[in-house]
């Protein structure tokens, strides 16, 4: 049992994923910016990509680009107290 845990932790970055991780956060970062998108927006949007993948990086995509969807609806709370999405509004007060 620890060594599918082990297996699943050290999956992600294998050669063949970790760019799909770093891919995919930078993906979810620049286009979670935006106002009125959020990170559950993006995920039809992405899907065409994903589909074509193998299922551990396209999982990875998939979860990183939410990661980074929803980490950066703050930005725009914090920089120009505009909230991206609604859970950022909190921010702005």
């Amino acid at each position: 049992m620890l060594e599918a845990f082990f297996a699943g932790v050290i999956n992600p970055f294998l050669p063949a994923v970790f760019p799909w991780l770093l891919l995919g956060t930078l993906v979810g970062l620049f286009l979670g910016v935006l106002p009125g998108s959020s990170a559950f927006t993006l995920l039809p949007v992405l899907l065409p990509i994903v589909y074509f993948l193998p299922p551990m990086e396209g999982l990875t995509f998939i979860l990183s680009t939410t990661t980074g969807g929803a980490t950066s609806g703050a930005v725009t709370a914090v920089l120009f107290n505009i909230p991206g999405t609604i859970v950022s509004a909190p921010t702005v007060l």
